[in-house]
């Protein structure tokens, strides 16, 4: 893994560790987020976990990064789905990317 997919890996993993107020050290790449995490309950306009991270996907994406989700091509379901995610994002414009998770 070169330098900047290895930043981009932790700085993902603690954007999730972030939304989700736990520790870093405790995520893996399997953690399916939709399993392990229940969103809090949101009042009036405010956001949940799940819709943080929905947001960071989409920031961070570019015009071929949303194609892959809007054909089904990528599914973001667990910590290894985002940090890929953020991964393909990147390659595409890396601006975007930092924009989520600041300077990598």
């Amino acid at each position: 893994m070169d330098s900047s997919s290895e930043k981009i890996r932790n700085k993902s993993l603690e954007r999730i560790a972030e939304i989700f107020d736990v520790d870093a050290d405790s995520l893996n790449d399997d953690l399916d987020l939709t399993v392990t995490f229940e969103p809090n309950a949101v009042k009036f306009w405010k956001r949940n976990q799940f819709d943080m991270v929905l947001d960071d996907i989409r920031d961070a994406a570019g015009k071929n990064s949303i194609e892959l989700l809007n054909n089904g091509e990528f599914e973001v379901k667990t910590v290894g789905d985002y940090i890929r995610f953020m991964m393909i994002c990147y390659e595409e414009n890396p601006k975007l990317v930092q924009l989520v998770l600041g300077d990598v």
